[in-house]
């Protein structure tokens, strides 16, 4: 009953707020209004939710932090990830600005340490002025990035 409370009174207060913030035009103002009686509105029914739900919260999207501790294999994906995307995006600006034909580029990361990832050196092949390529990716990365045609 607390959290209902609590969820009203921020609510409201934001919204009171709000109102005295805005313009003095007519339609504005209606339609401000309305957007912070539906954001009551949702406060109110959010043990109605509980209820047919019975979830804590019906719009919670988070993973629950023992799962993201205990499972080291999705942070193991997520920085093959984001390795992938950071090499795929760097092939392709080779490729557009540098004229490289067939770039690729392969990382060397550091994850001794879960919270701190850190790109060590690459590696860029393909065909072209590999060199001002590599020299450009090296400078964005913050690390040495060889070439090799």
């Amino acid at each position: 009953m607390k959290e209902l409370l609590f969820a009203v009174m921020s609510v409201s207060v934001c919204a009171a707020i709000i109102s005295m913030l805005s313009p003095e035009n007519e339609s504005i103002k209606k339609q401000i209004s309305f957007v912070c009686a539906i954001a009551i509105c949702a406060s109110l029914s959010l043990p109605i939710i509980r209820l047919i739900t019975g979830k804590n919260s019906a719009f919670d999207i988070s993973l629950p932090k023992e799962e993201v501790a205990d499972d080291p294999s999705g942070l193991d994906a997520i920085i093959s990830l984001a390795s992938e995307r950071i090499c795929s995006e760097m092939e392709s600006i080779a490729e557009r600005s540098y004229g490289v034909k067939n770039a690729s580029l392969t990382l060397t990361l550091d994850t001794s340490d879960r919270k701190s990832i850190k790109i060590l050196s690459g590696m860029l092949s393909g065909e072209g002025s590999l060199k001002e390529a590599a020299d450009y990716i090296g400078k964005e990365l913050g690390c040495e990035i060889g070439y090799e045609e």
